[in-house]
C-alpha cells in the first residue's frame, strides 16, 4: 500500500507539499493570535508602527505615501527604501489580518515558500520526492533563515527564499531552451526580490548570472555559437523582466544615495563589519559555542541569529560528492556554498579584498556575514543529492560506492566523537587557552571593558558548549546508525527518511524556537504612558526632543501615537540632517548638537522635550555622576517644566518655531559647510534670518505676516499665507529635491534653507502655496515596474 502511493506521483507531491506548509504553520501556531505580537528587535523598534502609518495611508489616501513626517524631522520613503516593499503582492496579509498578525502570517507563508522552491528545485533536477523533501526541511528550518524573527528581518528572509525560484525556473529556461520560460524566470524572480533585502538579493543576482554563465560554457558544445548566442539573448530578456518589476525598489535608492548617510564609501573597515568570525563555524556543529543570544561571547556586539542548521545536512552534504548523475550541478553548488562561506567571513579573510575591489557597489554594503544565507541555500541543495546518493546506493548492488560511503560516515562520526573528548579532557585548559586567544585577539579591536565581559560570558557558557558537543556526537551517531543501515540495505530507506526528518526537527527546533518570542498585543505593548498621554492632548503641528526616553527616541512607540519625533529609526536618514545634530556620518539618532546648541530644538519646530527626572538630594552619588547631573540640570533650565510623570518630566520650548513661518530676511553662504557652521553659532536667529546657498536675486522686505495650515500629510503641504511685503516662507523639514511648490497654481523654485529646511519666496497679499512630492524617478520606476509586470502575466 505505502509502496503504491508513493509510487503515484501526482498524490505524493501533494502530500508533501501538504506537509511542508502544515510544518510551517505549527511552527508558528501559538503566534497566530491577534492577542500577541511575534517579537523582533527591529520590527519592535520601527517596523510594526512603520507598516501601520504606511497601510492606513494607503487605505485612507488610495496611494502610496511618499514621505515619512514622523521620524528625522521628516525624510523621504521611497527615495531611500524604495517602494518595492508597499507593493509586494503579498502584502495583501496585512490588509486582511490587523498588520501584527498580517507580520506573523508573513512568516508562515515564507517559511513555507522556502520549503516549497527547494523540492521543486530539487525535482527539477531529478531528485526523488523523499531526497527532495529532506533538502526542503533543511532549508526552510534552517537557522539561518527561521531565525530572523528575533531580529525582525523578514526581508532578510525573503530575498534568501526567492533563491531556490529563480535557479528553478533559470535552470527550466536553460532546459527548454524557451523565451516564455526566460521571461518566466525573470517576472517571478522580480516579484519575490520587491520585499527582499536589497544587499542580499543583490548578492542572489551575481549568483544566478555565475550560475547562467557557468552552464553556457560547460553546454557550449551542445550549443554551438547560434546557440549561446539565442539562450544569452533569451537570458537578456529575462534579466531585463527582472530588472524592470524590481526598478521600484532599486533604483531610488540606489540614484538617491548621496542625499543619505549611508550613501558615502566609508572604507573597508565597514564592509567588513559584521563578518562571521572564522572560530563561530564551530557553531555549526555545536550551536552553543559562541553562545546563544543574551549568552554571545563572540567578536560581534551581538548576534541576534543563529546558524546552525542540524547534524543531518552536514551529514548528507558530504554524501552530495557519491552522487554520479549530474556531477557539474554537484560541482557549481560546492562552488557557491565555499565561495559564499569565505565572503560570510568577510576581514577574516584576504580573499575578501577580490570581492571588495572587483564587485560594483560591494563597498557600499557591510554585513559580509549576511553571505550565509547563501551558503545556507548551497548546503541544502547538496543536503537533497546527497540524500538521493544514499537511496542510489540502497537500490544498486555493487559494494564499491558503499564501502567508500561507509568510510566517509565512520570518519565523520569518529572526528566529532574525538573532537567532543578532547574538549571534555582539556576542559579548563582549552577555556584557558581560549580566553587568552580571544582576548589578544579582541585587543585593539573591542573596548577592553567589553572584552572582559565576553570573557566572562564564555566562561559561563563553556558548559553549555560541551553539553552541546555531546548532543551533536549522539546526533551524529544516531543518524550515522540509520543511514548505515540503509547503504548496508539492512533497512529501507523509505522508513529511515522519515525517522531521520523526525530527529531533524527536534534538533533545529530545539534551537530555533529560543529564538521565537512574543510580546503583548500593540494596543498593550504601546499603550500610552503619562508623557505620550500628555502630548497627545496637543492637536497642534510640532515634533518631540525624546531625551533618554527608554529608548522610545529610536523605535516606533511616538510614531505609534501620531507623534512627530526628531529622532527615529531608519535605513539611511538624510545626511546633512545627521551632520546639522552631531550625528556625523552615522545613521543612527545620536543628536549631540540639540544638547549642545538649544536653540537648534528651536529651528526644528520641536516643542517638548522628553526628559528623565533629575534626583534633588545627589549626596549618594559619585562626583562624575553628580557632574552629568548638574549638566542635565542646566540644560532643562531652557525649558519651562510642562508635566511630570512617574520616571520623565515633559519640558516645553517656548521660543518653537512652528513649522512654517515668514522671514524678511536672507543671506547667502559661499558653500554648505559656511551654512552649517552659522547655524550652529549660539548667535543665530533663526526667526529671523534665513541662510540660503545660492543667490536668488530677490528683494524682501520687512513686514508682517501670516501662515496658516490647510492641509498637511505625507505627500502634501498646503499652507495660507498672508504678508504686507515679499518675503520668505521657510517650511521646517528635510529639504528634498522632489518636494516641488506651487503658488496660487504656478510653480515655484525651492530653495535650500538653513542648512537642512527649504522654502520659496512668496509675493505680498494673500496666496495658497502648495507643496506636493512629485518625484519623476519614482513615476518613471513604477512605470517600468507596471511595464515588467504586464510582460510577465501576457507569459
Amino acid at each position: 500500500m505505502v509502496d503504491d502511493f508513493l509510487e503515484n506521483s501526482k498524490k505524493l507531491s501533494i502530500f508533501i507539499i501538504s506537509i511542508i506548509f502544515i510544518l510551517a504553520l505549527i511552527y508558528f501556531i501559538k503566534f497566530l493570535t491577534p492577542n500577541k505580537m511575534l517579537y523582533g528587535s527591529d520590527w519592535i523598534l520601527s517596523g510594526y508602527s512603520d507598516r501601520c502609518s504606511w497601510i492606513n495611508y494607503i487605505k485612507l489616501y488610495k496611494r502610496l505615501p511618499m514621505w515619512d513626517e514622523y521620524n528625522f524631522s521628516g525624510h523621504p520613503i521611497m527615495t531611500t527604501r524604495g517602494g518595492g516593499g508597499m507593493v509586494y503582492p503579498l502584502n495583501i496579509f496585512y490588509f486582511i489580518f490587523p498588520v501584527h498578525l498580517g507580520w506573523t502570517v508573513m512568516y508562515v507563508i515564507h517559511t513555507f515558500l522556502a520549503g516549497l522552491g527547494i523540492y521543486l528545485l530539487l525535482k527539477e533536477y531529478k531528485v526523488s520526492y523523499l531526497a527532495s523533501l529532506i533538502g526542503a526541511i533543511s532549508f526552510m528550518f534552517a537557522g539561518q533563515l527561521i531565525t530572523t524573527t528575533e531580529g525582525g528581518h523578514l526581508a532578510r528572509m525573503i530575498a534568501a527564499v526567492v533563491l531556490p525560484f529563480v535557479f528553478l525556473f533559470l535552470h527550466r529556461a536553460l532546459r527548454t531552451k524557451r523565451v516564455i520560460d526566460f521571461v518566466i524566470f525573470g517576472g517571478i524572480a522580480g516579484l519575490i526580490l520587491l520585499a527582499g533585502h536589497v544587499q542580499i538579493s543583490y548578492w542572489v543576482m551575481i549568483g544566478v548570472v555565475l550560475y547562467f554563465i557557468y552552464e553556457v560554457l560547460r553546454r557550449k558544445n551542445e550549443l554551438k555559437m547560434q546557440g549561446i548566442l539565442k539562450i544569452s539573448l533569451f537570458f537578456g530578456v529575462g534579466i531585463i523582466i527582472l530588472f524592470l518589476i524590481t526598478s521600484i525598489k532599486l533604483l531610488p535608492p540606489a540614484l538617491s544615495l548621496g542625499y543619505g548617510a549611508r550613501g558615502a564609501t566609508r572604507g573597508y573597515e565597514y564592509t567588513t563589519s559584521w563578518s562571521l568570525p572564522t572560530s563561530e563555524l564551530i557553531n555549526l556543529i555545536a550551536p552553543h559555542f559562541s553562545g546563544i543570544l543574551d549568552k554571545y561571547w563572540g567578536e560581534n556586539f551581538f548576534k541576534l541569529d543563529s546558524r546552525y542548521l542540524g547534524i543531518l545536512p552536514l551529514i548528507l552534504f558530504g554524501f552530495a560528492f557519491f552522487y554520479r548523475k549530474d556531477k557539474h550541478l554537484i560541482k557549481y553548488f560546492t562552488y557557491f556554498t565555499g565561495i559564499t562561506l569565505i565572503l560570510a567571513l568577510g576581514k577574516n579573510t584576504p580573499l575578501f579584498k577580490i570581492y571588495y575591489y572587483l564587485i560594483p557597489m560591494a563597498k557600499k554594503f557591510r554585513g559580509p556575514s549576511m553571505f550565509f544565507f547563501l551558503c545556507t541555500f548551497g548546503i541544502s541543495v547538496l543536503c537533497g543529492f546527497g540524500a538521493q546518493a544514499i537511496i542510489n546506493a540502497n537500490k544498486e548492488k555493487g559494494n564499491e560506492i558503499k564501502k567508500k560511503m561507509i568510510v566517509y560516515l565512520l570518519i565523520a562520526v569518529g572526528l566529532i566523537f574525538i573532537f567532543t573528548l578532547i574538549v571534555n579532557i582539556g576542559d579548563r585548559g582549552i577555556l584557558r587557552a581560549m580566553s587568552n586567544h580571544f582576548g589578544k585577539t579582541w585587543m585593539g579591536i573591542l573596548p577592553r571593558a567589553n572584552i572582559q565581559q565576553k570573557i566572562s560570558i564564555m566562561i559561563a557558557n563553556f558548559d553549555n558548549f560541551k553539553k552541546s558537543l555531546w548532543i551533536s556526537t549522539v546526533l551524529f551517531i544516531i543518524n550515522g546508525g540509520l543511514i548505515f543501515g540503509v547503504i548496508r540495505n539492512k533497512i529501507s530507506y523509505k522508513i529511515v527518511i522519515p525517522i531521520l526528518l523526525f530527529i531533524l526537527l527536534i534538533d533545529g527546533w530545539s534551537i530555533d524556537r529560543r529564538y521565537l518570542k512574543s510580546v503583548e498585543s500593540p494596543e498593550k505593548y504601546f499603550a500610552q504612558d503619562d508623557v505620550t498621554r500628555f502630548i497627545s492632548a496637543d492637536k497642534g503641528v510640532f515634533r518631540v526632543f525624546p531625551l533618554n526616553y527608554e529608548n522610545r527616541d529610536r523605535d516606533g512607540y511616538l510614531q505609534y501615537h501620531g507623534i512627530e519625533n526628531v529622532g527615529g529609526y531608519g535605513p539611511n536618514p538624510p545626511r546633512r540632517y545627521q551632520e546639522f545634530i552631531g550625528a556625523g556620518s552615522s545613521v543612527i539618532f545620536q543628536a549631540p548638537n540639540l544638547f549642545l546648541f538649544p536653540h537648534l530644538l528651536s529651528m526644528l519646530s520641536v516643542k517638548y522635550i522628553i526628559a528623565p527626572r533629575l534626583p534633588e538630594d545627589l549626596s549618594g552619588y559619585p562626583q562624575n555622576t553628580r557632574e552629568i547631573i548638574e549638566q542635565y540640570r542646566s540644560y532643562y533650565s531652557n525649558f519651562e517644566l510642562e508635566g511630570r510623570g512617574v520616571r520623565y518630566i515633559v519640558l516645553k520650548n517656548n521660543n518653537f518655531l512652528p513649522r512654517a513661518s515668514l522671514i524678511s530676511e536672507y543671506s547667502i553662504a559661499s558653500n554648505e559647510e559656511e551654512a552649517l557652521n552659522r547655524i550652529l553659532s549660539r548667535t543665530f536667529k533663526a526667526g529671523n534670518i534665513v541662510i540660503l546657498e545660492e543667490n536668488p536675486k530677490e528683494e524682501i522686505l520687512e513686514g508682517a505676516g501670516y501662515v496658516s495650515i490647510k492641509k498637511y500629510h505625507a505627500n502634501e503641504r498646503i499652507f495660507e499665507t498672508i504678508s504686507g511685503e515679499r518675503a520668505f516662507l521657510i517650511l521646517r523639514e528635510n529639504y528634498h529635491p522632489h518636494w516641488k511648490c506651487y503658488i496660487d497654481g504656478k510653480r515655484e523654485k525651492v530653495y535650500k534653507a538653513n542648512y537642512v529646511f527649504y522654502g520659496v519666496f512668496v509675493p505680498a497679499g494673500k496666496h495658497i502655496v502648495r507643496f506636493v512630492y512629485e518625484s519623476p524617478l519614482f513615476n518613471f520606476v513604477v512605470a517600468l515596474s507596471f511595464a515588467g509586470f504586464l510582460i510577465f502575466l501576457t507569459a
